[in-house]
C-alpha cells in the first residue's frame, strides 16, 4: 500500500464515529511516541492520540470528502471538507491533515489545520452573530487605531 493510499485509509478510519476502528488504526499504524496537533491540542503517545479521536465518536455522524492529496518523501497532506453532525446540525470545516511517516512506515506526527471561524460560521445563528461581531470589531478597532494613530506616526518619524 502506498503512503497516499495508507493516508486516505487513516483519514477515513480516524474521522469516523467508530471507536473500535479508530483504536485499531492507531495501534496498527502509529508509532508509540506519535504526536497529534491541531489548533486546540498537542499530545504525544498513542494513548493520548486515541483520546483525541475518541472525542469524535460523540458526533452523530462524520463525513469527509477529500479534495486533494499531495506527498513528499516522508509526508502526505490531505485537503478535505469534513462535516460533523450533532443531531441534525451539520458543522462543515475545511481541514488540512498532514501525516509524517518514519522509515518503518509508521505515523510519527499527525497535524490537523482548520479554522475556528469555519466552525462557528457553519452553526445556524452563531454564524450570523459571529459575522456581525467580526464586522463590528473591525469597525471599532479601525476607529480606535485612527484616533491614536498619531502615536504610531511619531514612532515612524523617529525611525526615519
Amino acid at each position: 500500500m502506498s503512503k497516499i493510499e495508507l493516508s486516505e485509509k487513516l483519514h477515513a478510519s480516524l474521522y469516523s464515529t467508530d471507536l473500535k476502528t479508530q483504536a485499531e488504526t492507531i495501534d496498527q499504524f502509529y508509532s508509540d511516541l506519535a504526536t497529534f496537533n491541531d489548533p486546540l491540542v498537542s499530545v504525544t503517545g498513542i494513548d493520548h492520540v486515541k483520546a483525541q479521536f475518541r472525542f469524535l465518536t460523540w458526533f452523530s455522524s462524520i463525513t469527509s470528502v477529500i479534495k486533494s492529496v499531495t506527498t513528499t518523501h516522508d509526508t502526505v497532506l490531505i485537503d478535505a471538507d469534513v462535516t460533523f453532525a450533532i443531531a441534525f446540525i451539520p458543522i462543515k470545516i475545511r481541514s488540512l491533515t498532514k501525516f509524517t511517516f518514519n522509515s518503518h512506515g509508521k505515523v510519527i506526527a499527525h497535524e490537523d489545520v482548520w479554522s475556528i471561524r469555519d466552525i462557528i460560521q457553519s452553526i445556524p445563528l452563531m454564524g450570523y452573530l459571529y459575522q456581525f461581531g467580526v464586522r463590528m470589531n473591525g469597525t471599532v478597532s479601525s476607529h480606535v487605531i485612527n484616533r491614536v494613530g498619531w502615536l504610531f506616526e511619531k514612532k515612524v518619524n523617529k525611525i526615519q
